[in-house]
């Protein structure tokens, strides 16, 4: 996970963030869908919004930006795949 700041840095999270699916989704839209959901689900308890959203908080906070797992939640999504990702839907 990474985020784009106004000056144009990109702070990316130290660590994997995970999310399990039963299984693969029938394209990549419908993968980003399902990450987006899961990031943005109201209902996710605090400690599981702190193990999605705590790497990416540390290392804002790293960059001098002050935010919490409730704020990103909120602000818009973006998914960028890795070619590895793009090859698992042909």
């Amino acid at each position: 996970m990474f985020a784009d700041l106004s000056d144009g840095e990109r702070v990316a999270a130290p660590e994997v963030t995970t999310i399990g699916s039963p299984e693969l989704p029938g394209s990549f839209d419908e993968l980003a869908n399902v990450i987006r959901q899961a990031l943005s689900h109201d209902g996710l308890a605090a400690r599981h919004r702190g193990s999605f959203w705590g790497p990416l908080v540390r290392a804002l906070q790293d960059a001098g930006v002050d935010t919490d797992a409730e704020t990103l939640m909120r602000l818009p999504f973006r998914a960028e795949p890795e070619s590895e990702v793009l090859a698992l839907f042909p």
